[in-house]
Protein backbone atom coordinates (compact mmCIF):
# COMPACT_ATOMS: atom_id res chain seq x y z
CA UNK A 1 0.00 0.00 0.00
CA UNK A 2 1.05 3.07 -0.84
CA UNK A 3 2.34 5.23 2.42
CA UNK A 4 0.23 8.10 1.49
CA UNK A 5 -3.09 6.01 1.16
CA UNK A 6 -2.19 4.58 4.55
CA UNK A 7 -2.16 8.10 5.81
CA UNK A 8 -5.27 9.29 4.39
CA UNK A 9 -7.09 5.84 5.48
CA UNK A 10 -5.54 6.73 8.98
CA UNK A 11 -6.79 10.36 9.00
CA UNK A 12 -10.08 8.96 8.11
CA UNK A 13 -10.39 6.27 10.53
CA UNK A 14 -11.15 3.27 8.42
CA UNK A 15 -11.43 0.18 9.81
CA UNK A 16 -8.05 -1.58 9.81
CA UNK A 17 -9.07 -5.03 8.86
CA UNK A 18 -10.21 -3.36 5.69
CA UNK A 19 -6.66 -1.75 4.42
CA UNK A 20 -6.67 -5.41 2.87
CA UNK A 21 -8.68 -3.83 0.51
CA UNK A 22 -6.14 -0.98 -0.31
CA UNK A 23 -2.79 -3.27 -1.02
CA UNK A 24 -2.70 -2.26 -4.78
CA UNK A 25 -3.86 1.41 -3.92
CA UNK A 26 -1.73 4.69 -4.51
CA UNK A 27 -2.81 8.04 -4.53
CA UNK A 28 -1.77 9.26 -7.65
CA UNK A 29 -3.15 13.23 -7.01
CA UNK A 30 -5.00 15.99 -5.43
CA UNK A 31 -6.72 18.49 -7.20
CA UNK A 32 -8.18 21.74 -5.40
CA UNK A 33 -10.18 23.94 -7.19
CA UNK A 34 -9.77 27.37 -5.74
CA UNK A 35 -12.93 29.05 -6.97
CA UNK A 36 -15.46 26.32 -4.91
CA UNK A 37 -13.00 25.29 -2.57
CA UNK A 38 -13.38 21.68 -3.79
CA UNK A 39 -11.06 18.83 -3.92
CA UNK A 40 -10.40 15.77 -5.38
CA UNK A 41 -8.13 12.91 -3.89
CA UNK A 42 -7.59 10.58 -6.86
CA UNK A 43 -6.61 6.64 -6.05
CA UNK A 44 -5.09 4.22 -8.25
CA UNK A 45 -6.26 0.98 -7.80
CA UNK A 46 -6.36 -2.15 -9.78
CA UNK A 47 -8.98 -3.47 -9.02
CA UNK A 48 -12.75 -2.57 -7.44
CA UNK A 49 -13.57 -2.14 -4.04
CA UNK A 50 -16.25 -3.90 -2.39
CA UNK A 51 -19.25 -2.05 -2.23
CA UNK A 52 -19.19 -2.07 2.08
CA UNK A 53 -15.72 -0.66 2.16
CA UNK A 54 -16.33 2.05 -1.04
CA UNK A 55 -19.39 3.11 0.93
CA UNK A 56 -17.56 3.70 4.00
CA UNK A 57 -14.82 5.77 2.23
CA UNK A 58 -17.80 7.79 0.88
CA UNK A 59 -18.96 8.19 3.95
CA UNK A 60 -15.89 8.85 6.07
CA UNK A 61 -14.44 11.26 3.45
CA UNK A 62 -15.81 14.21 5.24
CA UNK A 63 -13.85 13.80 8.45
CA UNK A 64 -10.89 15.33 5.75
CA UNK A 65 -14.00 18.18 4.46
CA UNK A 66 -16.98 18.32 3.24
CA UNK A 67 -15.93 19.23 0.19
CA UNK A 68 -13.62 16.16 -0.11
CA UNK A 69 -14.10 14.34 -3.24
CA UNK A 70 -12.59 10.59 -3.28
CA UNK A 71 -12.07 9.42 -6.79
CA UNK A 72 -10.89 6.17 -8.04
CA UNK A 73 -9.05 5.72 -11.17
CA UNK A 74 -8.44 2.26 -12.93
Amino acid sequence: MDEKVEILLNKINIDKEHYQYFSDAKMSKIKINSHTNNWNIFIEKETLLPLEIYEELEEKKNLLDPKANLSKIL
